[in-house]
This record gives structure tokens, C-alpha cells and sequence, in this order.
């Protein structure tokens, strides 16, 4: 009796092993490093609730596999960053990771380049292109950005040039360059992401006495430089950077008029979804828009591309079986560089 009673325990507790094993391959975990604090918080949130969006859809969806994202606030700081990357691989075992910013991306690559995981970038710095065939970058570049932006300038306007003095900031400012003639560009003026005083850069820029003044930066306090050159009477076109919206600075200006702001053009979806979306908005309140669909179509490409294996690599491999994917209604493409484009608009005032 006593042995029955043995074997019996043995045979649960073997039955328990094997289905926590299956329970944990049917799940694919990713890890997102995203800023959720500071100025440029609103960013971070919007990643978050699309992702958090995409786990919610899917997992009422699907049962064959189930997906679960991690969430670590890296701040908008490489180092921030780092140390919520090797959180993630060596404690969480991710070895898939979502992320944003390309000051942070651009510092975390040395790592993925050496532990080997998946990464899925979001954000526009040139060198983020064709990084390796396990890292993958869905947003505008700033060649795109800056090609369409100028497409909507007229080709004898003079421009001067504010930038932050960030990754992306520079790289602007020297695509800008490239494409348009010296006698066009009236000033460049360059500050920082701690920035505050922007009646002084204002200024400069309005003694510049140029046609259009072109804003490439991002972060909530961007619209103070805004509203300071039409305090300051500045009466030209302002135009900003796809930044400016999807940070959030433009909600606090909304009264200015002549300004003209890159966005993200509406996504398609298809109407079921369109429908999950809306009850989805109203159960938490939460706004899902453009930004928010990018990082739920991140989210969607891996775990579409995982049904044959969690590893990386095997992903990889699938999701460069397809250039062109539809993800419920929205048709993207991947270039052979790893770059996942999306479309642009203007909004003007």
C-alpha cells in the first residue's frame, strides 16, 4: 500500500513538471525597456499600452500560445537602460526585448551583438539600420523623416535648423544638410535635452530671419520653445519632428496657429479589431492611437513569427520568410536592412 501510495505521488509530481514545461513553452516572454518616468514618460506609456494591449488581445484570442511582456523603466537613460537589460537576460531570461530611444538602443546594440537576443527597436537613428539579422527597428528613419519633410517645404524657403544635441537631434541636422543647398539654411541652432531657457534659443532663432524655423527634438517642455517664438512675434511657418507629437508636447499647444507637426499616419484596422480597441479603451481608459498600434504591431510580428519555436533566431528566420505582413488590416514592410517602415502625414494649425 505503501509503495502504491509512492508511485502515485511520483506519477503527480512528474505530471506537475511536465505541464509547468509545457505551460512554459507555450508562453513566449519579451521584455520592454521603456521610459516611464521623466520628460519623456508619454513615449514610454504609449509603447506600454500597446504592448499591454497586444498581450491582452492575444492571449483572449489564441490558445495555442500565450504572450507575457516584462516591463522595465530604463528613464530615457543608457545607463538606466543597461542595467534593466541585464535585469531582463540574466534574472528574467528574456530573450526577446522591445525598446525605444535611439540614445538608449544605440548603447544597448554592443550587448545584443554579444548575448545574441532578439531585439525590436522603435526608434529613428540611421545607425540602427541592419544592425544584425536579430535586430529589428519598426519607426521612421530620419532619412525618411527629413525626405518628407523637405517634400513639403517650398524648394526656395530658408530654414533655420533648432536640434536637440541628441542622437537623433545631430543626425537630423546633418541629413538636412546634405539635401539642401548652404544658402537655404539661415542658422542651426543646437541645446540640450536639459534645456530650459527657450527664450534665448527663441531668439537667436528668430534673429536668423528665415522663412520657416524646423524643430527636431523631443519631450513635453519643446512646446515652451514653441510658444516663445510667437510670444516673441515670430510669425513664420514652425514646423516639428515626429517627436514633438508623440511626446505630447503639441497637447499644450494647440492654440498655436502656423504650425505645421509630422505625425504617424492613421493605421488601418480591420473592423472585429477596430471593435476589441474601442471596449478596449473604454475598460481602461486608456487612448489607442497610432503610437500605441506600432508597439502592438511589434508585438503581433513576434508572436505570429513564434509558432514554430521561441528562439530567437527560428523568429528571425520567419519573419524574413515575409517582407510583407498583415497585421488585422495593416499591411507593413520589412526592408532587407531589418527596418519596418510606417507611414508619415502632416497635421498643420
Amino acid at each position: 500500500m505503501k509503495r502504491s501510495k509512492i508511485l502515485l505521488v511520483a506519477m503527480v509530481a512528474l505530471s506537475f513538471v511536465f505541464c509547468s514545461c509545457q505551460e512554459k513553452r507555450d508562453e513566449i516572454k519579451i521584455g520592454a525597456v521603456l521610459p516611464l518616468t521623466g520628460n519623456l514618460a508619454q513615449l514610454g506609456e504609449s509603447g506600454k499600452t500597446g504592448l499591454s494591449l497586444a498581450e491582452e488581445y492575444i492571449n483572449s484570442k489564441y490558445d495555442n500560445k500565450k504572450i507575457k511582456f516584462l516591463f522595465e523603466d530604463g528613464k530615457a537613460n543608457p545607463t538606466a537602460s543597461i542595467n534593466a537589460i541585464n535585469k531582463l537576460i540574466t534574472l528574467d531570461k528574456i530573450d526577446i526585448v522591445f525598446s525605444i530611444i535611439s540614445a538608449v538602443e544605440l548603447s544597448i546594440v554592443p550587448i545584443q551583438e554579444k548575448e545574441h537576443f532578439l531585439m525590436f527597436s522603435h526608434s529613428s537613428h540611421p545607425q540602427l539600420s541592419g544592425i544584425n539579422d536579430l535586430f529589428f527597428r519598426q519607426s521612421q528613419t530620419v532619412q525618411q523623416e527629413s525626405d518628407f519633410i523637405l517634400s513639403n517645404i517650398d524648394s526656395a524657403a530658408t530654414l533655420t535648423i533648432c536640434y536637440m544635441n541628441d542622437d537623433y537631434g545631430v543626425a537630423f541636422e546633418k541629413e538636412i544638410q546634405k539635401k539642401v543647398q548652404p544658402n537655404r539654411i539661415k542658422s542651426v541652432i543646437s541645446f540640450l535635452p536639459s534645456e530650459s531657457n527657450f527664450a534665448t534659443i527663441a531668439k537667436k532663432a528668430i534673429d536668423a530671419k528665415s522663412d520657416k524655423i524646423v524643430i527636431s527634438a523631443g519631450g513635453k517642455n519643446i512646446a515652451d520653445l514653441v510658444k516663445k517664438l510667437r510670444e516673441q512675434n515670430y510669425s513664420g511657418e514652425i514646423i516639428t519632428t515626429l517627436g514633438y507629437i508623440v511626446s505630447g508636447a503639441n497637447n499644450s499647444t494647440k492654440d498655436i496657429q502656423n504650425l505645421t507637426m509630422v505625425n504617424l499616419k492613421k493605421v488601418t484596422m480591420e473592423k472585429e479589431f477596430e471593435e476589441y480597441v474601442k471596449a478596449y479603451e473604454k475598460k481602461t481608459g486608456k487612448k489607442i492611437g497610432t503610437a500605441e498600434l506600432i508597439f502592438f504591431n511589434s508585438a503581433w510580428i513576434v508572436y505570429s513569427n513564434s509558432l514554430n519555436g521561441n528562439a530567437p533566431q527560428q523568429i528571425s528566420t520567419e519573419i524574413k520568410k515575409h517582407t510583407t505582413q498583415n497585421i488585422l488590416g495593416n499591411t507593413v514592410t520589412i526592408t532587407s536592412t531589418n527596418d519596418i517602415l510606417p507611414e508619415l502625414e502632416v497635421i498643420k494649425q
